[in-house]
């Protein structure tokens, strides 16, 4: 959690810098989450297109288990 914050991200930039490793960071933008419980997601590809949906474990009323919705991202 800590480098998705704007402190972490100029910690990296600082360590990088002291390195001098050149800067490879991909431009990815955060539109929800993050999420750390018991999660999955799964990945889908449609031609050109992907979509990213996680789903968290929750108890049913029988006892058992489900997924649950928890975010549905078009990359």
């Amino acid at each position: 959690r800590f480098t998705l914050t704007r402190t972490g991200s100029r910690v990296g930039a600082l360590l990088r810098w002291m390195i001098r490793a050149p800067k490879t960071a991909p431009h990815i933008r955060m539109t929800s989450g993050p999420y750390f419980a018991n999660n999955m997601c799964e990945l889908s590809y449609r031609g050109s297109q992907a979509q990213v949906t996680v789903e968290h474990s929750t108890p049913d009323d029988d006892g058992g288990g489900q997924l649950s919705e928890v975010a549905h991202v078009q990359l």
